[in-house]
């Protein structure tokens, strides 16, 4: 299966989903172009509060409208209508299983061909949860895991900051080239999002390509690409994890390691769990 023809075909129905506003138009953005939005659906799981980087400060509240405006405006201008912000608190996806069933509810009556996922590389809790949930959810339905599609994010595999490439694994990956006018036109619609530094200044000029590939088998028990050693070297100074964020070589930093104080242990205690109890099948 050439997967980028299934993709860029308007005959096949997709549903993309996103942690944050600007994941899906960051990562897919050129495939909503070269799709003109046919046939294209985007979720939004979160409302982006955290995501200030500016010196000057405004009420979290104030800021979600400015992020989903922001997000409104450029998925208009990937031509796509069909959106569903469900507005969860932005860094607490985790913590909200709930919305496993509105998934569900929402991809039954989509009844997508495909549908795309953050990739599971702890570049941030919510992708992680919004991957994971959604698996959960299509199983549920029985939906056929092969066209559960991850688009590449961004992760710190190896220690390096890595744009759009996959953590390597027995999963084929297949590329979207842009043409320059669409790379251009991705460019100028990615502006939009003025309230997000880093991403106008670091990943953008990363980001020449799009790449996807079939879901992989995860064991979601674990972290997503931890030596076992820095895994117990998390456990044993849990009480401490600040220490242990310090101690940890830098290679086995998950993406959320090297800028914020979560921990990972929690992340991956409430995943699980969150696999155990509402896995179905």
């Amino acid at each position: 299966m050439n997967l980028i023809n299934q993709l860029t075909n308007p005959v096949n129905k997709i549903l993309i989903i996103g942690a944050h506003p600007d994941d899906a138009e960051f990562s897919t953005g050129r495939l909503l172009i070269r799709r003109k939005g046919k046939n294209s659906h985007v979720i939004c799981m979160t409302d982006g509060r955290k995501g200030q980087e500016t010196k000057k400060k405004i009420l979290e509240n104030d800021f979600t409208e400015v992020r989903l405006t922001e997000s409104k405006k450029a998925l208009n201008e990937l031509f796509v209508e069909n959106i569903t912000f469900t507005k969860l608190p932005d860094q607490e996806l985790i913590s909200k299983p709930f919305i496993i069933d509105k998934l569900y509810l929402i991809i039954k009556k989509i009844n997508p061909d495909y549908i795309l996922i953050p990739p599971w590389e702890g570049a941030h809790p919510d992708h992680d949860a919004a991957h994971l949930f959604t698996v959960i959810a299509t199983t549920n339905l029985d939906f056929d895991q092969s066209r559960l599609i991850e688009y590449g994010s961004y992760n710190h595999y190896n220690g390096r900051f890595n744009v759009q490439e996959f953590i390597p694994n027995s999963s084929s990956e297949e590329k979207l080239i842009p043409i320059p006018n669409e790379q251009k036109r991705w460019l100028n619609i990615m502006k939009i999002f003025k309230s997000q530094v880093s991403l106008q200044k670091k990943y953008l000029s990363k980001s020449t390509f799009e790449n996807y590939r079939q879901l992989p088998k995860y064991d979601y028990s674990k972290l997503p690409y931890s030596t076992k050693q820095s895994e117990i070297l998390r456990q044993l100074l849990n009480p401490v994890y600040p220490i242990v964020n310090k101690l940890l070589p830098k290679k086995d930093k998950l993406f959320y390691e090297t800028w914020a104080n979560i921990n990972p242990n929690s992340v991956k205690e409430k995943l699980n769990g969150h696999a155990r109890n509402y896995t179905t099948k």
